[in-house]
């Protein structure tokens, strides 16, 4: 209907211009302020995803949204992902950045790295890595069958393993790039050897970390690598401008295309004319957007959940006992949001064990209804204020040796504005909360001595001494 058309066009237009509206306001924050981030994963899952359902057509929307039965839910989904995401921006406002009573919830690191925890806690964590990735191919019968059918490692027993992997690979690369900064900006006084060595032993790392990116397949890994370095190397060394911000993006998107036709085929299967049409420019371009489909998700829970009760928190209680081993309890009910969404409203579209991304917004109406949705998002905006104020924007004028270690501890975390859209409260919740305490952790061990109190200047000094 002409008038359904009409008025779909007419919200996506307003969710573009909230959403510009709001990157100009902030946009003095710098490239990698987390409301700036959210507001890129906004737009790549709302109006720039449903542009394409509107002229493209969406497979799980039926081809055409709204020429099938989902058109009018097409537009409340969209309607209640803008008032969402306004949400969030509120609840970024809320936080002032001089005081508040959240910031309690983020540890104050006053110490600098010290070089021997620097190397050993970084040698624990690659060897932490490769112990994963050996048990990880073990489990898929050796490295050939894993490097060649990538669509096992993303199964309920390979993404635990793969997520190790990851996570203790690029934990390692960024404490010795964290740290490589502060030796270069002091230009500490080390001999020939020691630099040597120092820069080979970073390369190592960064090597382990590149190896375990590409060969999972997995394409939030390469956000999770290349936006942390880039996030670290803004605030410990060179300013990165929107310029090469852009450029940067650029290059992700290519290799977000590569890692998907490696997914897809195999590393034994990728033909040159697979090749050439992953790299053409229009195929870099729509990959994104087809990947970014939460609107739609929400569009198809939208219209199952029109005429049934809010679950009132049933997606969200398998946090309580997610964490008890699968071989301890082999009954377990699933656990995951994704998983289980897919089994019973996503029928037919998936493989079987497939997780879709149901987004944080759905999750939180079909629980909900739309109180979920406004409250859930004002905490959301709120946290990443608290977050990126205490440990990036308050740090700034601290020296490099003391502002390093809260860079690297929030560089842990830099990307989650990107992907938190896709995940549910449940998802969320078990896949950042363990990064951060990890991070806190491995940041600890790193610097040797953590305080939450007021830091007095005598205290720094001494330290820096020390």
């Amino acid at each position: 209907m002409p008038e359904i058309d009409l008025l779909a066009r007419f919200i996506i237009f307003l969710e573009i211009a909230w959403i510009l509206l709001v990157v100009v306001i902030w946009r003095k924050q710098g490239v990698f302020s987390p409301i700036l981030l959210i507001s890129i994963s906004v737009f790549m899952h709302f109006p720039g995803h449903g542009i394409m359902d509107l002229t493209v057509g969406s497979h799980i929307l039926e081809h055409q949204a709204l020429s099938s039965k989902f058109g009018e839910f097409f537009i409340l989904s969209h309607l209640y992902g803008l008032v969402g995401y306004l949400c969030i921006v509120l609840g970024y406002m809320m936080v002032s950045e001089k005081s508040n009573p959240l910031y309690i919830i983020v540890p104050k690191f006053v110490y600098p790295f010290k070089r021997k925890r620097v190397f050993l806690v970084s040698a624990l964590l690659i060897l932490l890595s490769m112990i994963s990735f050996y048990f990880l191919t073990i489990r898929f019968g050796g490295l050939i069958p894993y490097l060649t059918e990538k669509y096992l490692t993303r199964t309920a027993e390979g993404v635990g393993y793969l997520n190790l992997v990851l996570g203790f690979s690029v934990s390692a690369f960024l404490m010795l790039t964290a740290y490589s900064y502060v030796t270069r900006q002091q230009r500490l006084m080390l001999s020939r050897w020691r630099r040597l060595f120092q820069k080979l032993y970073w390369g190592f790392a960064g090597g382990v970390a590149l190896f375990a990116m590409v060969t999972t397949g997995s394409r939030g890994a390469v956000v999770f690598l290349l936006a942390q370095y880039l996030f670290i190397r803004h605030y410990l060394h060179k300013p990165l401008n929107y310029r090469w911000a852009v450029s940067a993006g650029i290059m992700i998107l290519t290799l977000i295309s590569l890692l998907q036709l490696y997914r897809n085929e195999g590393g034994e299967h990728i033909t040159e004319r697979a090749l050439a049409s992953t790299l053409s420019p229009t195929n870099i371009l729509k990959e994104p957007f087809q990947r970014a489909y939460v609107s739609d998700s929400f569009t198809v829970l939208l219209h199952d959940f029109s005429d049934k009760q809010a679950l009132l928190g049933d997606t969200i209680l398998p946090i309580v006992y997610a964490w008890i081993p699968r071989d301890l309890w082999p009954d377990k009910p699933i656990t995951s949001t994704g998983k289980l969404m897919a089994e019973t409203h996503f029928a037919g579209l998936y493989k079987e064990g497939t997780a879709i991304a149901i987004g944080m917004f759905s999750d939180s109406y079909i629980n909900f209804d739309l109180l979920g949705v406004i409250i859930v998002a004002l905490i959301v905006g709120m946290l990443l204020r608290v977050f990126f104020a205490k440990c990036v924007l308050k740090s700034m004028t601290l020296p490099i040796e003391v502002r390093a270690p809260r860079i690297y501890f929030y560089s842990s975390i830099s990307y989650i504005p990107l992907m938190m859209l896709e995940n549910s409260i449940y998802g969320a919740i078990a896949s950042y909360l363990p990064i951060v305490v990890f991070s806190y952790l491995f940041t600890s061990l790193s610097t040797g001595k953590l305080t939450t109190k007021v830091f007095r200047r005598g205290k720094l000094e001494a330290a820096l001494v020390e």
